[in-house]
């Protein structure tokens, strides 16, 4: 769900960063892929989700995913098969982020 919410807003987000945003949707495989909170994704999820893609591309992922820096199946950002950057969940936050790159 969060990707089709920002979906309408990439253009403007792109403009903010200088390049184009885009969003990567992720299967919630981990809960049997009915749910679509952000904060119950998992990092094998994520790592299904990034494997295969361009390690040079900039990752942002919402805070709201970790729970004292770690996933709901226990594995950490580190664990992922390419480098993310942690954002705080706020769209003050994430326009922030996309301008100082």
């Amino acid at each position: 769900y969060g990707a089709s919410a920002l979906a309408p807003l990439l253009p403007e987000l792109s403009a903010v960063a200088g390049s184009e945003v885009r969003t990567l949707a992720v299967r919630n495989g981990f809960f049997g892929g009915n749910i679509a909170v952000t904060g119950l994704l998992t990092g094998a999820d994520l790592a299904g989700a990034l494997a295969g893609l361009p390690g040079d591309a900039r990752y942002l992922l919402p805070d709201v995913t970790l729970s004292r820096g770690v996933f709901l199946d226990g594995t950490v950002p580190a664990d992922l098969p390419i480098p993310v950057e942690i954002v705080p969940t706020s769209g003050a936050a994430l326009v922030a982020v996309l301008q100082a790159a």
